[in-house]
């Protein structure tokens, strides 16, 4: 699959002087005319009508150049994985190759993981089974855990056989801020990946030794952690699973994906992480303001040093827009957001100073 390739670091080149046109007929199948400097009456030109300034013009068009950077805003996903008894064995090995596999791909990727089990192994009843969810998390989220989190996996000994499945109670853990601050801070967009081999049996309260949990009491967990911006998505790994509570919480997860992934093997479990980590990549970045001169409704954004027009709130989802007044953060529509994220673009760059080109 080819990856998608993010830019930390984009050069955006403030231009103080306007740019050269090509066309300065009617700009819209004949709907706006462009007076004699290329414009419209709202200021802005038309894609037929643009070309970008160069210096090799003449070097009247172009003025002093700086540099500027944008990075994309990261999302971060917690891998909460089922450790319970019936996981031990070749389920464990394919999960644990799995997941490698896919943080060591997706190394590099404005993806913040981190990683946590349930149960834990450290809290036990007097009948010798685990129920244990302790704080803190095991891994919290950040940009460098991938190998981190590899090798706390070979910490886990499968030899122990860890016992119940705590799922309310590992998924509860995190409707408390202080579990995993970094993965529960409002400001970054937080997505829970659940995979478990079976239904809950610990209950609401952990440790014990067993309960039972209602599809309800999972749904209900679930709508507490997207209304503290967790979003939840859910893989369902061998044949075991009860399937009413693992789509009780995609359905409340707020994902598109309102079923459980089934996997059965470390392949199809590679391909359901592979196809999370894909889509939830974000296509927000935060700009700094350039300088005092650089107007940002004079602004040109470029998928390699092709002009995306600007379309005011995503309204056909061809272009890019400005996710807020102060215009610290812009946003890539539906398609360009799909582009980027089928690693179709190279180099994404903007260039202030010229009228900014906005969708037909």
């Amino acid at each position: 699959m080819k990856r998608v390739i993010v830019i930390l670091s984009i050069m955006l080149f403030a231009v103080a002087c306007g740019p050269t046109y090509t066309n300065t007929g009617d700009g819209q199948d004949g709907s706006a005319q462009l007076d004699a400097s290329g414009q419209n009456d709202a200021g802005h030109i038309w894609l037929d009508g643009f070309v970008y300034p160069d210096a090799s013009d003449g070097g009247g068009d172009v003025c002093d150049e700086q540099d500027f950077v944008i990075d994309i805003v990261p999302v971060r996903l917690m891998i909460l994985q089922d450790l319970s008894g019936s996981m031990i064995g070749d389920k464990w090995d394919q999960t644990k190759a799995a997941l490698s596999s896919i943080l060591t791909t997706w190394t590099g990727v404005e993806i913040e993981f981190g990683y946590d089990i349930f149960p834990d192994g450290t809290q036990g009843d007097s009948g010798g089974w685990w129920c244990g969810t302790t704080d803190p998390v095991q891994i919290d989220c950040d940009i460098n855990h991938q190998a981190d989190i590899i090798a706390h996996q070979n910490t886990v000994d499968p030899d122990l056989g860890y016992g119940l499945t705590p799922l309310w109670c590992g998924m509860n853990n995190f409707n408390s801020p202080t579990y995993a601050p970094l993965f529960t801070d409002p400001v970054v967009e937080s997505y829970l990946v659940v995979v478990s081999d079976g239904q809950d049996s610990c209950g609401t309260t952990c440790p014990h030794s067993g309960g039972s949990v209602t599809e309800a009491e999972l749904r209900q967990v679930t709508q507490q952690l997207l209304a503290a911006g967790i979003k939840t998505v859910v893989i369902g790994f061998g044949s075991g699973v009860d399937p009413d509570q693992l789509n009780g919480i995609a359905e409340e997860g707020g994902t598109p994906w309102n079923t459980y992934f089934t996997a059965s093997d470390q392949l199809s479990l590679e391909n359901a992480f592979d196809q999370i980590a894909a889509s939830v990549i974000g296509c927000t970045y935060d700009i700094d303001e350039p300088s005092a001169e650089a107007n940002p409704d004079e602004v040109n954004f470029y998928f390699d040093d092709v002009v995306l027009a600007y379309d005011e709130d995503c309204q056909t989802g061809a272009g890019w827009t400005w996710v807020d007044a102060e215009h610290t953060q812009v946003e890539f529509c539906d398609q360009a957001c799909t582009d980027l994220k089928a690693g179709n673009v190279s180099e994404i760059s903007a260039r202030f100073g010229c009228p900014t080109v906005i969708v037909e």
